[in-house]
């Protein structure tokens, strides 16, 4: 639930922040369900009186097209969407798109293929924006960063037990706003999920972070991206990261599936460009990858189920199961024998 003033604060800051102005042209496929579609783009234009082009969906053989026929001056994209460009965009025409506001970084190459600059250092939910991002980038920061939070907000991480921990400690992030109404009122119908999430005075965002000496804030992953597996904790995005890497992967969707024996087991879905052969790919994977994130099962998809926010729905993929002839099991890895002292 959001009120009108948070609505109109952050979509005001934002526009500050990114200086847009009446004769800019903003879009995105990302809707308006989602802070990225509501915010950075549709209320963000009637802020400044400028153009919003808000598309139904992704679409990777349209986007710089689209960009190039509105006169687009501004984008927003987010998850593996940039990455989906790079593997299956090898040019684009003529457009005007000055910058792109994506995260997580996709890197120079995009920057230079494409002929934009993009912006990434910045953080927001549905449910507050506590980084406003910015055309000015913060230098000599790593790409996990997301900046600092404006000083309407107090922010900070904290360890399971809801305690502050220093700098350089990851761990949640949580964030409280000095300005009435200035994030959202809860969960429609639902007070215990407000409740835990409001806990403690503080927003629980469900992220892992961590803020370095100097008070900026770095985005790790979600807390749910966490799979645990024979006693091991293995990030999800470390999966995909380099599961996409592969020449022949567009996108891909690491996740955890029930054990025979107890636990979870490690399950990756691709889609791919071409052919890809999954028992290659799969001695590909255990080249670059230590022992114990080396997925049990792969299979291959024609598309990800995603919410209109572009996420993947992992459990919908998690509840179709491994006991079927499109998915590709291999031998769990074993634990190397100790040498003889």
């Amino acid at each position: 639930m959001s009120s009108n003033h948070y609505l109109y604060l952050f979509s005001a800051a934002v526009s500050d922040s990114f200086a847009h102005a009446p004769e800019d042209v903003l879009t995105t496929p990302l809707q308006a369900c989602h802070v990225a579609g509501l915010q950075v783009i549709a209320n963000s234009a009637l802020q400044v009186g400028c153009t919003a082009h808000m598309k139904s969906f992704f679409s990777p053989s349209r986007f710089w097209d689209d960009v190039a026929r509105d006169g687009a001056t501004f984008c927003m994209l987010m998850g593996q969407m940039p990455a989906i460009l790079l593997k299956t965009v090898e040019s684009v025409p003529t457009h005007r798109l000055a910058h792109m506001y994506s995260v997580p970084y996709p890197g120079l190459e995009f920057e230079q293929r494409f002929k934009t600059t993009i912006v990434w250092q910045g953080y927001g939910l549905t449910e507050t924006f506590p980084h406003l991002p910015s055309k000015r980038r913060i230098e000599n920061k790593a790409p996990t960063c997301c900046g600092f939070a404006p000083e309407w907000f107090d922010y900070g991480v904290v360890d399971q037990n809801d305690r502050l921990v220093g700098p350089g400690e990851p761990g949640e992030l949580v964030y409280r706003p000095r300005l009435p109404h200035a994030m959202f009122s809860g969960y429609y119908k639902d007070e215990a999920a407000t409740n835990a999430a409001l806990r403690n005075f503080m927003f629980h965002t469900g992220d892992i972070g961590f803020y370095d000496e100097e008070g900026a804030v770095h985005y790790l992953r979600r807390m749910t991206d966490t799979i645990r597996r024979g006693g091991e904790n293995i990030s999800a995005v470390e999966l995909e990261t380099v599961a996409a890497s592969h020449p022949a992967v567009v996108e891909a969707a690491a996740y955890a599936v029930p054990s025979e024996l107890a636990g979870h087991e490690v399950k990756i879905d691709v889609t791919i460009s071409g052919d890809l052969d999954l028992a290659e790919f799969h001695a590909w994977l255990a080249e670059r990858l230590p022992r114990y994130m080396i997925p049990r099962y792969l299979e291959a998809l024609e598309a990800m189920p995603k919410t209109p926010s572009a996420r993947v729905e992992k459990y919908k993929l998690a509840a179709r199961g491994v006991d079927r002839s499109e998915v590709m099991e291999f031998e769990p890895p074993r634990r190397k024998p100790r040498e003889p002292e």
